[in-house]
């Protein structure tokens, strides 16, 4: 073992930078990290030119250099209640994918800054205002930083304020409703935006060659173009109470607006003759049926004339408007609807157009992981105007025919694209209907090809006429079309219509600089003992896992999943499993995920859901999970029970059954049922389900379908969602909205209500797990809690993890696992306590059995001479525990070249053990002389040495990380020296631990820049200001500038270090740091 006289002036100290980003050395940066250091109804549409804008044309006046822009709204950090979010469908929005704002006054300048949160600030030009008939105003925002390029569609009225963003994170909307106005990110490849499946229910007018002949047979006068040539089709919109109640007063004329002005924007682009005018809208009290289908017949039953509830005087209102088009729209349920909207093609009958199927349906908000986006309307009308989906999903490919939206797959599709829940190709359209004569994505935006034809725009101007026709004009408003956009969402420099792949900007090259994979080996876990237990809960809220002691003590953040694309990941049905060999099986963005308890990375996608390819879960989104004794890896996916092997992920189920049932024979039919939980024992799978509110029962060993546990419509199950077994084999069943928890027999059925409604505060009993000592705990959605009970008797023993304890939020699944019980090469690195920021650790993991600590902190009370201190030991690993018998405090007289060596002496201190829960956190315990004391304190990592990632295999060294990570002394002058830790390619920290002229110990951090091996850290720091223990006050701590530092590396283990201080009593030296330690596993090549 080396000589600890060595260790004790190298060891160091932590600095704060933000994980993998280069932080340059300046007070502010320091001041956010590690010592904390805290320092001293009838619109009137656009009157522009409708050519299209060059770049250069389309750029409003610069933005003055003494000027501002506008802000359209503020970020409001004020607490929102569940009922506000309910109003539009928002409660179950992931939390931080959803921001409340105050919007500003109408803007009245050139300028105009939207806050779009953690995506950042989009600052440009107001290219157009359309104004309309209410007083409503739409703007057209560009992009100054990008050639002016269109990002936003904003609508603003007296009562709210609607818009659609474009970012290089993707879609944001702006929502307003009766509780406040929210920004909603939508990007989530797993979320559902605009399900536009079934969405249609004729068949299609054919052939545009049937459509002239029925202009020339008995139709209607057609309509004439308005006066700038465009078909002016007039739309009224009906909406139930429900809608009124999300948009009062005149916030449901300013959100019909919206919808309109983006329809209108639309038929622009794809250069289609075409204007849509709002001329009326209509309250009614429609309470027939919830379904979309069903609702649509009725709309049509009512325009031609025949009686239903709720919609008597609907034809009427229509003629008096002569309104062409009606639009129903509604609150969006995906329970209920079917999808975000239906239509109507044209019907032709008896030589004419029908105009009653001159109706459609728009779904409008969120619905749990639904959304149905400001797009809706455009597509639905579309239907009306006999536009249709891409040939695989259209009433019939026919060759002859070229009225189908465009599709290129992996790139881009066409407005009237429709895919299946979860294809990543649903998030790629284009808002412009396929047209051979545009260009989009740098080709035809359409094919006049036999056989391939997609000619959308062409049907559209044929049947435009006809449908603007249904019912002569009222309205005297005059429509003039708005000007056309020319996007680059993707942000790469091209234009949608240049870029061949307009929502990638790696152009299908991938990422050119991944992070390096995991590479997992099993992990070493302690004894299923009730104290090595640790509880894990899914906080869908946050998109983290949590680990609790089972004392509701917080260890960590067990993990923090990646996103795949821009948006959170986690959702209402994430359920996790643990392995025994430390891997988590998580529902995270749709997929089943394997990830790394010790370094909380993914480890793979065990099976994925991504669509069209490669997927390997037959559900796009999986409910939940289980597991059979005979590798076996259970998913409830939408429509099936899906089996795969445990081991390879291989699928086992054969579905069986042309159509979805209710009441299957046995678990590879198809389901049409709201699958929540299963569970098994003694080669039974339990599996709960929402439609019946019912426990279904199945053979592991057959698949055979045997009798109920608990039958449909049994009365006491009206919301499951969790189940689980006890050490006895009863079975219990979280009854989610209900407040409580269901016991049953495997023999008898039902037993007891085992927690009553409401039992300990308990509001939404959302998943159960047994504890090791036979406890039951409960995750309460709704209070972001975790209760515990006797398992005995269901008595209320405690909330184990208090309400919104550690960012938990919207609790979904427990898991109990056995702890971590190993250290690895990766797990050298800072650790602080972000509550104490301005002290912390440096941790070295010198091989398998020996680390070195250094504890940067600051003298106790009784030291009042002293400004700082510092901690060294050596000490024995021992699991996940690093344990320093011997700690020791130095003495000596002295900085830089004025060192005398001789007046070097270390001094015992006490003990310090520090067990690490995994790589990221753990907590230290510590007993001190008399004046210093004792005490805990959990702590978190705050820097990974780049070449040492924790829990995978090292990284070799590059010119921009060369490996230097490691303390340095000069041999001559034993007793002081530097830690210098790689923080990110090409940026270094340093700390130096010296002394000062009096003999107190003294420390210097500073951030740098490392390149051919020199090393500059232009500000180093020396933080003073407050004391040791129960004394700390992180407020107190003051950064004072100290000089500069250039450390030049000859080789990997010799460097020359020249230092300048700003005190000229200190003044400038040179020394000859040697390499002291060398971190196991560390690669160094110093170029």
């Amino acid at each position: 073992m080396s000589d600890i006289r060595s260790f004790a002036g190298p060891l160091g100290v932590t600095i704060g930078v933000t994980i993998g980003v280069m932080i340059v050395a300046m007070i502010a940066a320091l001041i956010a990290l590690p010592f904390a250091l805290q320092s001293t109804s009838e619109p009137s549409p656009p009157t522009e030119s409708a050519d299209a804008p060059s770049a250069a044309e389309a750029i409003a006046p610069d933005l003055p250099e003494d000027a501002a822009p506008e802000l359209a709204w503020q970020l409001d950090d004020s607490p929102r209640s569940a009922s506000a979010l309910a109003v539009s469908g928002l409660e179950q929005w992931p939390g931080e994918r959803l921001l409340q704002i105050r919007a500003a006054a109408r803007p009245r300048g050139d300028w105009l800054s939207l806050d779009l949160g953690p995506a950042g600030r989009i600052a440009g030009p107001v290219q157009r205002r359309v104004a309309h008939a209410n007083g409503d105003e739409s703007l057209l925002v560009r992009d100054g930083g990008h050639e002016a390029l269109p990002r936003a569609l904003l609508t603003w009225g007296e009562e709210g304020l609607f818009g659609r963003i474009q970012t290089e994170q993707g879609l944001f909307l702006v929502h307003s409703d009766a509780a406040g106005s929210w920004l909603v990110d939508v990007n989530d490849p797993k979320l559902s935006v605009d399900a536009f499946e079934h969405d249609v229910l004729e068949p299609s007018a054919r052939t545009i060659a049937s459509t002239a002949a029925s202009m020339a047979s008995g139709q209607e006068a057609i309509a004439q173009p308005a006066s700038d040539d465009a078909h002016l089709i007039d739309v009224m919109f009906a909406y139930p109470p429900s809608m009124v109640e999300r948009y009062p007063d005149g916030l449901i004329t300013t959100r019909l607006n919206h919808l309109v002005a983006i329809a209108n924007q639309t038929f622009v682009d794809t250069q289609v003759p075409v204007a849509v005018r709002l001329v009326g809208q209509t309250l009614v009290d429609y309470r027939a049926s919830e379904e979309n289908g069903e609702t649509l017949g009725n709309l049509q039953q009512a325009l031609a004339g025949n009686p239903v509830a709720g919609l008597g005087t609907l034809a009427a209102q229509r003629n008096a408007l002569g309104a062409d088009i009606v639009a129903f729209t509604w609150p969006h349920d995906i329970e209920t609807r079917g999808s975000c909207g239906i239509a109507f093609f044209p019907f032709f009958e008896n030589g004419r157009y029908d105009p009653s199927y001159g109706v459609h349906i728009d779904n409008d908000g969120f619905s749990n992981w639904s959304v149905c986006s400001d797009s809706v309307f455009t597509h639905e009308l579309g239907h009306n105007l006999n536009a249709e989906h891409q040939r695989s999903r259209s009433s019939g490919d026919d060759p002859e025919r070229s009225n189908y939206a465009w599709i290129r797959f992996g790139e881009l599709h066409s407005i009237m694209g429709s895919f299946g829940t979860g294809d990543q190709d649903r998030y790629r359209r284009l808002d412009v209907f396929s047209n051979p004569a545009i260009q989009c994505g740098g080709a035809p935006c359409g094919s006049s090809a036999p056989g391939t034809g997609a000619n959308n725009a062409a049907e559209i101007l044929q049947l435009a006429p006809i449908l603007a026709s249904y019912r002569g004009s009222i309205s005297s408003e005059s429509v003039s079309r708005p000007g056309p956009s020319a996007l680059d969402q993707d942000q790469d420099g091209q234009l949608d219509r240049d870029d061949p792949f307009p929502f990638d900007p790696f152009d299908g090259q991938g990422d050119p600089d991944p992070d390096p994979a995991l590479v997992f080996s099993p992990r070493a876990l302690a004894d299923e003992a009730d104290t090595d237990q640790e509880l894990l809960v899914v906080s869908s809220g946050s998109n983290e896992v949590l680990a609790f002691g089972i004392d509701g003590e917080f260890r960590s953040v067990a993990l923090r999943p990646e996103r795949v694309n821009p948006g959170p990941i986690l959702t209402g049905y994430s359920d996790l499993i643990a392995d025994s060999e430390g891997r988590l099986y998580l529902l995270a963005n749709g997929d089943v995920r394997r990830y790394d308890r010790l370094s909380g990375r993914l480890i793979d996608v065990f099976l994925g859901s991504q669509r069209p390819e490669p997927n390997d879960l037959l559900s796009a989104f999986p409910r939940a999970m289980a597991t059979l004794p005979n590798n076996q890896f259970v998913v409830l996916g939408d429509t099936a029970i899906e089996r795969y092997s445990a081991d390879q992920g291989r699928l086992l189920t054969r579905l069986q059954g042309a159509e979805p049932t209710r009441e299957p024979a046995n678990w590879n039919e198809q389901l049409d049922l709201a699958l929540r939980a299963a569970a098994h024992i003694a080669l039974r799978l339990y599996v709960a389900e929402a439609t019946g509110n019912r426990i279904l029962a199945f053979s592991a060993a057959t698949g055979q379908r045997l009798p109920d546990l608990a039958g449909p419509d049994n009365g006491r199950i009206v919301d499951p969602w969790d189940l689980a077994f006890d050490a006895q084999g009863r079975l219990y069943l979280a009854n989610g909205e209900a407040a409580n928890v269901l016991r049953y027999d495997l023999n008898a059925g039902f037993l007891d209500e085992f927690i009553p409604s409401g039992r300990g505060g308990l509001i939404h009993a959302r998943a159960l797990a047994f504890g090791p000592e036979g406890d039951l705990y409960v995750a309460d959605r709704e209070r972001d809690a975790v209760l515990r009970y006797d398992g005995e008797t269901g008595a209320f023993l405690e909330t184990v993890v208090e309400p919104g304890a550690n960012g938990l939020d919207a609790p979904v699944s427990l898991a109990f696992s056995a702890r971590i019980d190993q250290t690895v090469a990766g797990t050298s690195g800072h650790f602080f306590a972000p509550e104490r920021a301005g002290e912390g650790w440096l941790v070295e993991r010198l091989n398998d059995n020996t680390a070195a600590m250094s504890w940067f902190t600051y003298p106790p009370d009784s030291d009042a001479e002293a400004e700082q201190a510092w901690l060294v030991g050596i000490g024995a690993i021992d699991g996940a525990r690093m344990v320093f018998d011997e700690v020791f405090v130095s003495r000596g007289q002295g900085f830089g070249v004025d060192f005398d060596p001789d007046s070097f002496e270390l001094v015992p201190w006490g003990q310090l053990s520090m067990e690490f829960h995994d790589c990221n956190a753990g907590v230290a315990h510590w007993t001190g002389p008399e004046d210093w004391g004792s005490g805990e304190q959990r702590f978190d990592r705050l820097i990974e040495i780049p070449g040492l990632p924790c829990g995978s295999e090292p990284r070799p060294a590059e010119p921009a990380r060369p490996g230097v990570s490691g303390q340095w002394f000069e041999p001559q002058r034993s007793g002081q020296g530097w830690f210098i830790e790689e923080v990110a390619d090409g940026a270094l920290f340093v700390a130096w631990y010296s002394y000062d002229a009096q003999g107190h110990q003294q420390w210097l951090v500073g951030n740098g820049e490392i390149a051919e091996g020199i090393a500059h850290f232009p500000e180093m720091l020396r933080p003073v200001g407050t004391r040791f223990g129960s004394a700390f006050d992180p407020g107190e701590v003051v950064l004072e500038p100290w000089g500069s530092l250039t450390i030049r590396f000859t080789d990997c283990l010799n460097a020359v270090a020249e230092y300048q201080a700003i005190d000229p009593t200190v003044g400038a030296g040179m020394l000859f740091p040697e390499r002291l330690t060398q971190l196991e596993q560390l690669d160094c090549a110093i170029p």
